[in-house]
């Protein structure tokens, strides 16, 4: 499913996404995060395709109880504003943000490499 619009409540607010704000977010929770996700296949109109919910799939199996820890894991991300900002979410801007998030990934696998 692509959600292809912004939450009703940040409709005409100014606010810019940030996919390095989630990055750095996911390397405190979960370092190495980035390995469980395929920059190639990076969607943030899919939840199940966007950075966390394809790490979240691959430690849990299971997308419904992965969503369920978004608000456990994340509480600074789970009203609409956060979530967007840290470029989890971002229907206007997708393009921008899938190609900052697969350069994220790269980035730090190519770290791993060091």
């Amino acid at each position: 499913m692509i959600y292809d619009s912004i939450p009703h409540n940040l409709v005409g607010n100014s606010w810019k996404s940030e996919p390095s704000r989630g990055a750095k977010l996911l390397d405190e929770k979960f370092p190495g995060w980035y390995r469980s996700v395929d920059p190639e296949t990076v969607d943030i109109r899919r939840l199940t395709d966007c950075p966390l919910g394809q790490m979240a799939m691959s430690m849990m199996g299971d997308f419904d109880e992965a969503w369920t820890l978004r608000s456990e894991i994340f509480p600074q991300v789970t009203d609409d504003l956060n979530w967007c900002t840290h470029g989890f979410h971002d229907p206007e801007n997708h393009k921008r943000c899938n190609k900052e998030w697969r350069e994220l990934i790269i980035e730090r696998r190519n770290r791993d490499l060091e």
